[in-house]
């Protein structure tokens, strides 16, 4: 049961909003029948609540949110809208309750990725070559799978690609071929997939986060895996027009992304305005409009976020709320490389290292977007961090 909601919830990162919330309303639910209703006497489960070590930075960041909305926000506050974000707090004591009662097989999962990755990666290439999406029937120019969203379905399986393309790395000498094979083709497919939506931070940030697995693994594997990496690049570049475009426009200062240019200048702006606490927590939607004309462009220039994670929190929260939110981001990644370090059974280091891996890439893909304020991709860093919680605490069963 445990294992199941936990999966329910990593599939709907990258499938369904819906999917998510159902397993987030009945792992609740759940929680009190083995707390409190007939479940409470049958086997015992772990405690649910716990100090993990960092609620200080967690709390200050709400504190900062809310007086940053109070003092710097216009009337009417959007209390509830922006608020509301928090309940990833609760989520993660419950995440963490779950992995804390799980038993996770390196084979179950790997299985599990064959069969619940493999079918929407397909639905979203097949929209692409159609040209029209299944679903909406909206033209698909770029791959937006079944979020409907070339962003979503780029960071969120970005997250989840590279979390099983560790495990995958290590633990394909012990599979069966059959599903060595099915496995390694579930991973070449929504490889592609990433690639046709054309995300450049993803391209990124996977690379990377792949570049770090293979040298992590010593150099047999490194000098593999970068040859394939790299080999896999060049061949790309050469081969398709689309891609070379998307690449030379990422390094061309002349004439690259000027909304995102703009936007971090208007952010700059804001940072000036309120450097302690900011404009107002994720309330940058309502103001942005005030803060165009001060870099020469109309008011209706364009309504949006920083597309940078780390500058979004900066402009609506100051220096406090970035000092916050990186404190948390530091416990987690300090957390995960002392735990790897220390470990020593084959299983768990393999399930650490997947979860650096994972983080690795998801703070490099906070660069170029808000990843931690949509709720289902934020719901990849909740998962992970509450995995290396439950580890930490030595209460989830890992294994080949």
């Amino acid at each position: 049961m445990f294992e199941g909601l936990v999966g329910g919830m990593l599939l709907g990162t990258v499938t369904s909003q819906m999917l998510l919330d159902l397993c987030l309303v009945l792992s609740w639910f759940y929680l009190l029948y083995r707390k409190f209703g007939p479940g409470k006497n049958s086997a015992p489960t772990a405690p649910f609540f716990q100090l993990i070590g960092i609620e200080w930075a967690v709390l200050g960041y709400l504190v900062i949110a809310v007086l940053s909305l109070a003092l710097n926000a216009p009337e009417p506050k959007p209390w509830f809208y922006a608020l509301r974000k928090f309940t990833w707090i609760a989520d993660l004591y419950l995440m963490t309750w779950l992995f804390s009662n799980a038993r996770i097989k390196a084979r179950s999962a790997l299985i599990f990725f064959c069969m619940a990755f493999l079918l929407p990666n397909l639905y979203a290439i097949y929209g692409f070559i159609a040209g029209v999406d299944p679903i909406t029937g909206n033209q698909v120019l770029r791959i937006v799978g079944l979020v409907n969203s070339a962003t979503y379905h780029a960071h969120g399986n970005g997250a989840v690609l590279v979390f099983f393309l560790t495990l995958l790395t290590l633990f394909t000498p012990q599979l069966p071929r059959r599903l060595q094979f099915g496995a390694w083709t579930a991973m070449l497919l929504m490889s592609i997939s990433l690639l046709l939506t054309y995300t450049r931070g993803i391209w990124i940030s996977v690379t990377i986060a792949s570049l770090f697995l293979f040298l992590s693994l010593g150099r047999r594997y490194a000098m593999i895996g970068i040859s394939v990496v790299m080999g896999g690049v060049l061949t790309l570049f050469a081969l398709l027009p689309s891609i070379q475009n998307r690449v030379i426009d990422t390094f061309n200062v002349a004439h690259g992304d000027q909304v995102r240019k703009n936007l971090y200048k208007v952010f700059w702006e804001m940072i000036k305005d309120h450097p302690l606490i900011g404009i107002g927590y994720w309330d940058q939607y309502r103001q942005i409009e005030t803060y165009w004309p001060r870099i020469g462009l109309p008011a209706n220039y364009f309504t949006s976020h920083a597309h940078n994670q780390y500058l979004n929190v900066l402009g609506t929260t100051g220096v406090l709320g970035l000092f916050f939110f990186l404190s948390i981001v530091i416990y987690f990644l300090s957390l995960n490389i002392s735990l790897y370090r220390k470990s020593t059974g084959f299983a768990k280091r393999a399930f650490l290292l997947a979860l650096l891996v994972v983080q690795i890439e998801y703070y490099v893909a906070c660069v170029t977007d808000v990843t931690f304020e949509y709720a289902k991709l934020r719901a990849i860093m909740l998962l992970t961090w509450a995995f290396l919680i439950a580890i930490r605490r030595d209460r989830v069963v890992l294994e080949s």
